[in-house]
């Protein structure tokens, strides 16, 4: 029942009950919590897993992992700093600082993991994650470059399925940012390296937002023969890219429908409250489009996990559009000017911060 999250948590819990010393059913627990972004009860499964067995990296970063997802970064720092201590190292321990170090603005302590990641087997994650931060501050250019690097150093070491996950990502990032053609290139250069199932969804979104939609369907239908029983490709992948299709067509209540069953795994993918808030735009309900882009700022700590950093920059330029919708004047200027500080040095060509930059002009006209 690898696939299916809802039985997997099932089993472990009747495994953990059945065996209580044995730490492998909480920790394994933990990873699926946090994983869907409950990490209140993955935190609780950490800690019982370490209690099981305190001489094991796992937990530590599940506990960790947890922290940091609910906006806790000094005590999820902490908890890993105990681990390097008893001499436990494991590459997430500094994927997750490096995360932490970002979201706190510490440049210093973020380059002392890209430092530390300098001839691992992993060496790509020194690009990856870097390309994840361009894309956060809107420096396509640069994120580009980093994610280039990181395919090629995925490959060069036979990591095949993450770097066709780097690129789709690349794809999705340039797809919502508006760039398409870029989109769909890096979307052929993913498929073309693995047809993971990350790698499927992720191309198959940026297909759709760029205009490609058949194609991005023919893929969601390969995942789905591929993935039966997988819970987020039905609950979570699939119901986004329906939800995105209906949204274009004209029918953003069909897509709040659709978005239901993702609901209960949404922090871990905030892809969902972000098209909903799309379709609250699309219904010209400003302030229920204002919560859900309000309820992706208020999860910084979910970015770097399963969620692409710029999620956040573009829930900001959300956030002023539906205040705007909303007739809130004051709180819709704030949301954009807290988005063009946010993309104060990113590239000018990018056609969301052009529209942004227009967006707010007139609003400040209307003064």
């Amino acid at each position: 029942v690898a696939d299916d999250i809802e039985k997997a948590i099932e089993t472990y819990q009747l495994w953990k009950q059945t065996y209580p010393r044995d730490f492998t059913p909480p920790n394994n627990l933990a990873n699926r919590y946090d994983q869907i972004g409950q990490f209140d009860k993955g935190a609780e499964e950490a800690r019982e897993a370490l209690r099981r067995e305190p001489n094991h990296p796992f937990p530590y970063s599940h506990l960790a992992r947890a922290y940091m997802g609910l906006n806790r970064f000094d005590e999820a720092k902490a908890i890993i700093q105990k681990a390097l201590a008893l001499k436990l190292e494991i590459l997430n321990f500094h994927i997750l600082l490096y995360g932490i170090a970002f979201l706190q603005g510490d440049s210093a302590e973020m380059q002392r993991q890209l430092d530390w990641m300098k001839g691992k087997p992993q060496e790509y994650f020194i690009f990856s994650l870097q390309a994840a931060t361009a894309q956060f501050s809107g420096k396509l250019r640069q994120a580009r470059e980093f994610s280039r690097k990181a395919i090629e150093l995925a490959q060069r070491g036979n990591f095949k399925e993450p770097a066709a996950i780097i690129a789709a990502g690349q794809a999705l990032a340039e797809a919502n940012f508006g760039n398409f053609r870029e989109a769909r290139d890096r979307a052929a250069e993913a498929l073309a390296i693995a047809r993971s199932e990350i790698a499927l969804f992720n191309a198959a979104n940026a297909l759709a937002l760029s205009g490609a939609v058949d194609q991005g369907q023919t893929l969601m239908e390969e995942a789905g023969t591929r993935f039966p029983a997988d819970t987020i490709f039905n609950n979570v992948a699939l119901p986004i890219f329906r939800a995105r299709f209906e949204i274009d067509r004209g029918n953003p209540e069909k897509a709040i429908q659709l978005l239901q069953p993702a609901q209960p795994y949404e922090i871990g993918y905030l892809a969902v409250p972000y098209v909903r808030g799309q379709a609250y735009l699309r219904l010209r309900k400003g302030s229920e489009a204002a919560a859900e882009f309000q309820r992706i700022l208020d999860h910084k700590g979910a970015l770097f996990q399963t969620n692409p950093p710029y999620i956040f920059a573009m829930a900001q330029l959300g956030l002023g559009r539906a205040w705007a919708v909303a007739g809130d004047i004051p709180k819709s200027r704030k949301a954009y000017q807290d988005f063009l500080a946010l993309w104060k040095d990113a590239d000018p060509d990018i056609p969301i911060l052009q529209q942004a930059k227009q967006e707010y002009a007139k609003l400040q006209a209307g003064q």
